[in-house]
């Protein structure tokens, strides 16, 4: 996995020009997994100023990049990009072949754009920071409650990508 804090818009560029793993093979796909999938989040000061649009034009870019790419070693894979909320990083991957079930343990809604996803991770890096005195304290009784959580939803953009 490649996870990098941007603290100047150039390292962008960096991600969009890096070069992809992709066997085709089965056995290697944690392999291929664990190369092509890129975490990405701001410093403070960047993360203030960065907005949709660059961010949009940096994953047109990197879709651009990874097309050709895969053209290049004339196989077929699929990208896939996703917002996580926990640690408001914006991640994408590419995995070979055409994969209708992505490699989540949970309940993946797919979107048509990219366009919810960067528009969510923007709004997370602005609104990530929760004061100590808004933060409540949990009990033992709190842990043991027995409401069931409702199953956890992932928005994914998902493109498949061939030669």
């Amino acid at each position: 996995m490649n996870s990098i804090i941007i603290t100047k818009l150039s390292q962008l560029t960096l991600i969009e020009e890096s070069p992809i793993f992709l066997t085709g093979q089965y056995t290697l796909e944690e392999e291929e997994t664990s190369s092509n999938m890129w975490t990405i989040s701001f410093g403070k000061k960047l993360g203030s100023i960065v907005t949709p649009e660059i961010i949009k034009k940096f994953i047109s870019n990197v879709i651009k990049n990874r097309q050709l790419q895969v053209s290049h070693l004339n196989t077929s894979a699929t990208f896939y990009l996703w917002h996580d909320i926990q640690t408001s990083e914006l991640r994408f991957n590419l995995i070979s072949g055409t994969h209708s079930k992505l490699p989540f343990n949970c309940i993946v809604e797919l979107e048509a754009s990219f366009d919810p996803i960067v528009d969510a991770f923007i709004r997370s890096i602005n609104d990530s920071y929760i004061p100590w005195d808004e933060l409540e304290l949990l009990t033992p009784e709190d842990l043991n409650d027995e409401e069931e959580e409702a199953p956890y939803i992932l928005k994914v953009f998902c493109l498949f990508l061939n030669p």
